[in-house]
């Protein structure tokens, strides 16, 4: 078996240590570099979606992505998705979403044929991503000490949801354990709905990014090699610049708005005559061209040829006043937020 031509033995085996799915073929030198990452080999350790998000994003840069499954079970996201012949399949839906493009091999890490393997993987990789709980790896003997002893400039990416280290890093987090954590939760909807998780699992989709973009910087990185550390947590927390800053150095209060904007108006979704209607018009200006000329004109002050005084509590704009008493003047608009 020669793990460096890019192929694995097949073993179909009950006690099966290795199963190919697909040839993980080899780059050869005269293959032209067309894409960012073409030449660099990914072992994709992860599972659900945030590391299995992030080799995505590698994939779709370019690289070579061998996804290491465990035998006999493989990603949990096989049996997750809306079509249940699928599931059974084994080809979930929700697997394929950030799966596709990968090669794939299943492997039983506590067992010594099978470490060894991954031994003989990691020699030829450039990168290797984990999710796993903290200390699962060490556990396995698996660790990036022992790994970097192997192929010295390994770039190691563990993706966790409180980091590896810390108060909270024996701590299981899934998507909505993280949004609640980081605040998120706290001012998504309005104040009659908060705390609401947002619609699609972003904690996972940004921790995921945040992997994808420091491997990609790790990179280029001279001499490489390196443990990268992502905490979910942190990742989110990271997106919120604004609400936290606002909180940390002007002492405002974290608050859940709904669609509208504090800081502009009008700001939403209307419900009109031909359907939902989503607005954001940060300025006076804008909201003035988005109404016909003559519909403006009686419904907005004009605008002021100086910028207001700032004031602590920002206030809605003239039009916006006035949009909601003058609304069922018009037979196609309600200016209900919906």
């Amino acid at each position: 078996m020669d793990l460096h031509k890019g192929w694995i033995e097949k073993d179909t085996g009950k006690n099966a240590q290795v199963t190919l799915i697909f040839p993980a073929a080899a780059l050869t030198e005269d293959q032209p570099m067309t894409t960012p990452l073409a030449g660099i080999r990914v072992l994709d350790l992860t599972n659900v979606l945030a590391g299995p998000f992030a080799c995505h994003q590698l994939v779709h840069l370019g690289a070579e992505v061998i996804k290491v499954e465990a035998v006999g079970r493989g990603d949990l996201a096989r049996n997750l998705g809306s079509d249940p012949a699928l599931n059974d399949a084994g080809m979930g839906i929700s697997f394929l979403a950030q799966n596709a493009g990968k090669k794939s091999v299943s492997l039983n890490l506590k067992d010594p044929r099978g470490k060894d393997l991954l031994f003989q993987l990691v020699e030829t990789a450039d990168v290797l991503v984990e999710n796993f709980r903290p200390g699962v790896m060490d556990r396995l003997g698996l660790d990036y000490p022992t790994l970097k002893a192997v192929q010295p400039s390994l770039i190691y990416c563990a993706i966790s949801g409180f980091g590896q280290d810390g108060p909270w890093v024996g701590r299981p987090a899934y998507d909505q354990i993280i949004q609640g954590a980081s605040g998120l939760m706290s001012i998504t909807g309005d104040a009659t709905s908060a705390p609401l998780r947002v619609g699609s699992p972003v904690a996972d989709t940004v921790g995921g990014l945040t992997a994808a973009m420091a491997i990609s910087a790790a990179l280029n990185a001279r001499p490489r090699g390196c443990m990268i550390d992502v905490s979910m947590l942190e990742s989110v927390l990271a997106t919120m610049g604004w609400v936290l800053s606002n909180h940390l150095i002007g002492g405002q209060e974290p608050a859940a708005n709904g669609n509208e904007n504090p800081t502009s108006a009008p700001s939403g979704t209307f419900q009109t005559g031909e359907g939902l209607l989503n607005i954001a018009a940060n300025k006076d200006e804008q909201w003035a061209h988005a109404v016909p000329a003559s519909w403006a004109a009686k419904i907005c002050s004009p605008i002021p040829t100086t910028a207001p005084a700032k004031t602590a509590k920002p206030t809605a704009t003239p039009c916006a006043r006035r949009l909601k008493p003058r609304c069922g003047q018009s037979p196609r608009w309600c200016g209900r937020p919906s």
